[in-house]
């Protein structure tokens, strides 16, 4: 997909009640979930015009499908308007008496049909404006053939960021000016051509382009031939392979490339408007890193001819797949190396390696309709960070993956959550599956999968499915079959209830009577429990190990051996070498989710967690250690452990140097921070400050020389609690000297330091700093600069401030794609949120 920004669509009010009862992490994704929800509705022209009216349910006939569109098109972007001629080449395997086709906002001006002799058939033209249909009936029935179709037809080029729409920017001087740029996933294509507009309608386009001199243009496909005549500029693009309507990409305007680089005979570029293709380096010479590693792991070569990846000012995903051509938002492609925060290189280089993951699992195998959405994206989500953990091992993203693990848990623990394969009747419909079920929780179940069966032997089922449905599609299903029949193990009937059934399983673990097993339980896990009985079950992995030795620090530690427990209630076995005779029966220090990998929560009973508790902490890896603190915590919430236990389990890492496991402690902070009242809030601010107090004094202000990124970050995430909910005043003191002397010299202040010091001076600022961020903003000369220093603005604390941004969020200074992420910083806070939503609704 649009790889997505927002994490959940959940709106029901099961959210508003978490609200009050969900960590930090769960708050954004109960923010994005509402502003998502309000942004279809109110804010985003994009959906607001006819979300509610695109319920088309009629499919398109089966035995009428396309093989080739010849498409000629002239826009105009002065006037927001488009023309064009197409000819589809259309296969027909049954006689019919018309052809449907999709088409929206588009007049069709003429058409008529050809045969395969090239003899003329004149047609008529039948608008179904509900379905976004059009069809074209013959004077004489079509016999099964081949025909030709022909049509003219017009549109607008429109600004709700999807089909065909207008981005603007400013040049150099100050002048806004305007592209053309697509965004056709799920079913906007229909808004430029009229088409076939379905996933496993695939067929081959090919474009010739007629524009302005001045303007440049990119395509699916490599440019073959251009010429200027007249005042205006021919350019004639390839034919694209077979593809799916959806990944149609075309963006025309005052655009520039980096230089080309050729790898494994593949070349690539990166585009961007005129005056910023020096940013687009960084994110050309990663994806040069990533292809090859990507071309390795299929087995099948790269299946489109060239790379080219576009920046394009106005999007409102994060980045789309289309083969040949991925679009992203500039924040996400666009940086400087020398000044861009580790935070943003790992987004950017992450964002790359989930859409050229796409490229196979997605574009060359593409699903057959849009309730196997999931599949797509829980993929590239999951190969994204496997490619980036590949050519960026100093990253150690696993760790980072372990974290977003949580947030699906998170979100997964709620009675409003759906299952990862949910029923589609119409694309519409695809756009409330972009969210965490889809991507990290798909994802999740994955990466589980692929350790149950064993690394190697997951890759040879993943080769097997895409070379079998090469250029074609295919549902979930066969993925299961190909990685069943590379195993031998029945993942089909293993995967259907994590596929299919909403939620997951909390894991009960506790002594047993037999010698060398654990007693196991497994029980739906609802972070709102509401006392009614659920007998839902899963095949659950149950990944052991020993924690007597040292674990691997890179949060990739391998089970011992597995135990699927497929019932309510089963025994454990624990292997004889994983036991030890000279503790007492059931104490064995065992993990029961090896790796933090398995997507369920284990409560494990007092003796076993103790004999746990007594390894030392590097015994655990970090996805381990953050998955026991995530357990705790999510246990501590619903009730089912005191929470003198959990806090127990956070000063035992009070010495914690991993940036992800601090991060699941940071997100506990600002959890009981909601909870303090305005008495006790001294008290609290003290509590936070001793949590941090260790770690700060090993880290300082000051890195060292080829200090680790995981060390640059972790003192980023502590300083900005310390000068937050920490009210720390010498860290407060020290950041606002900082961000001075930065305003003084935009060299001086660390570039991972740049959000912790601005976040404590505008969560603790007044009015002048407002404006100064708000100056800083406008004048920004990178994407990364301009958006950190926009969404800051969250952080005030006044209530006139709160307003003010309320109202900006709203108006033309700030992008229709970055007014639900103001909003929902806004939401999310616990001083604000009420101001913030009362302002909404």
């Amino acid at each position: 997909m649009p790889f997505a920004l927002v994490a959940s669509n959940d709106s029901k009010c099961d959210c508003l009640v978490c609200f009050a009862t969900m960590k930090t992490k769960q708050f954004a994704v109960v923010t994005a979930a509402l502003l998502m929800a309000i942004g279809q509705m109110t804010l985003i022209p994009a959906f607001c015009a006819d979300s509610g009216e695109r319920k088309a349910v009629r499919r398109l006939a089966p035995f009428v499908k396309p093989e080739l569109y010849d498409i000629t098109l002239r826009p105009n972007l002065e006037k927001s308007t488009f023309s064009g001629t197409e000819t589809v080449t259309i296969k027909v395997d049954k006689s019919v008496s018309s052809i449907w086709l999709h088409a929206l906002e588009l007049r069709i001006d003429s058409s008529y049909l050809t045969d395969a002799a090239g003899k003329s058939l004149s047609t008529t033209i039948k608008r179904n404006l509900k379905e976004e249909m059009v069809g074209f009936f013959s004077t004489r029935p079509l016999a099964p053939g081949v025909y030709k179709l022909h049509t003219t037809f017009s549109g607008t080029i429109n600004d709700k960021l999807r089909g065909f729409y207008k981005a603007s920017f400013k040049d150099t001087s100050g002048k806004t000016r305007t592209i053309a740029s697509t965004q056709m996933e799920p079913a906007d294509a229909r808004r430029l051509i009229p088409c076939f507009d379905e996933p496993d309608m695939k067929a081959r386009f090919k474009l010739t382009l007629k524009t302005l001199p001045k303007f440049s243009a990119v395509f699916n496909a490599p440019l073959v031939q251009q010429s200027v005549k007249n005042n205006e500029r021919t350019i004639e693009f390839g034919v694209t392979p077979p593809m799916s309507s959806y990944l149609l990409a075309l963006v025309v305007g005052e655009l520039e490339a980096t230089p080309e680089v050729i790898v494994q005979g593949v070349p690539i570029r990166v585009w961007s408007v005129k005056g910023m293709s020096h940013l687009g380096t960084y994110g050309r010479d990663e994806a040069a890193r990533i292809l090859p590693y990507l071309n390795s792991y299929f087995g099948i070569p790269y299946p489109w001819k060239k790379l080219d990846l576009i920046a394009v000012p106005d999007f409102a995903a994060g980045a789309m797949e289309n083969p040949g051509a991925i679009t992203f938002r500039e924040t996400l492609l666009l940086l400087d190396p020398k000044t861009a925060s580790t935070h943003a290189q790992k987004s950017a280089t992450s964002v790359i390696a989930h859409e050229m993951a796409h490229l196979w699992f997605g574009d060359l195998v593409t699903m057959k309709w849009w309730d196997d959405l999931w599949l797509n994206e829980a993929f590239a989500t999951w190969m994204a960070t496997k490619t980036v953990d590949a050519v960026r091992p100093e990253w150690q993203m696993w760790k980072e993956y372990a974290d977003a693990r949580t947030a699906a848990l998170d979100t997964d623990s709620l009675h409003s959550t759906r299952s990862i394969h949910s029923e589609v009747k119409s694309p519409e419909q695809t756009h409330e599956m972009f969210d965490v079920i889809t991507y990290e929780k798909g994802a999740s179940v994955l990466r589980m999968l692929e350790r149950y069966v064993g690394e190697l032997v997951f890759q040879k089922g993943v080769h097997s499915y895409l070379q079998s449905h090469a250029f074609g599609n295919a549902t979930t299903g066969e993925l299961w079959q190909a990685v069943g029949a590379a195993s031998g193990s029945p993942v089909n009937e293993i995967m259907f209830k994590w596929v299919h059934q909403p939620g997951y399983p909390l894991i009960r673990v506790e002594q047993s009577d037999k010698p060398g097993t654990w007693k196991a339980s497994q029980q739906r896990f609802f972070a709102l429990p509401d006392g009614k009985p659920n007998n839902q079950i899963w095949d659950a992995p149950i990944g052991l190990r020993s924690v007597l030795k040292n674990a691997d620090q890179n949060g990739q530690s391998q089970a011992e051996c597995y135990e699927l427990l497929r019932k309510p209630f089963g025994d454990i076995l624990i292997p004889p070498d994983l036991l030890l005779p000279e503790r007492d029966k059931g104490q064995e220090p065992v993990l029961a989710n090896a790796g933090g990998l398995g997507y369920f929560r284990v409560r494990y009973s007092d003796p076993i967690f103790a004999a746990l508790m007594q390894q030392p902490r590097l015994n655990f890896d970090p996805a381990e250690r953050l998955s026991l603190i995530d357990d705790s915590s999510a246990l501590m919430v619903v009730g089912l452990i005191p929470v003198t236990r959990h806090l127990e389990l956070l000063s035992r890492y009070k010495d914690e140097t991993d940036e992800a496991v601090w991060s699941s402690i940071i997100g506990d902070l600002h959890f009981f921070d909601r909870y303090v009242g305005k008495d006790e809030r001294k008290a609290y601010q003290k509590f936070a400050q001793a949590q941090l107090a260790n770690v700060f004094a090993r880290l300082g202000w000051d890195g060292k020389e080829n200090e680790s990124t995981q060390l640059r970050q972790l003192r980023a995430s502590v300083i900005g609690a310390l000068g937050t909910i920490g009210q720390d005043q010498s860290v407060i003191a020290e950041a606002r000297k900082r961000f001075a002397g930065y305003l003084k010299d935009r060299t001086s202040l660390d570039r991972d330091l740049l959000s912790p010091v601005s976040t404590i001076v505008a969560y603790n600022g007044q009015k002048s700093d407002y404006e100064e961020f708000r100056k800083l903003s406008k004048m920004a000369p990178t994407p990364e600069i301009r958006v950190r220093n926009l969404f800051v603005l969250d952080e005030f604390q006044s209530p006139e401030l709160v307003a003010k941004t309320l109202d900006l969020a709203l108006s033309k200074d700030v992008r229709l794609q970055d007014a639900p992420h103001l909003l929902g910083g806004l939401l999310s806070h616990r001083q604000m949120q009420n101001q913030a939503w009362n302002y909404i609704t």
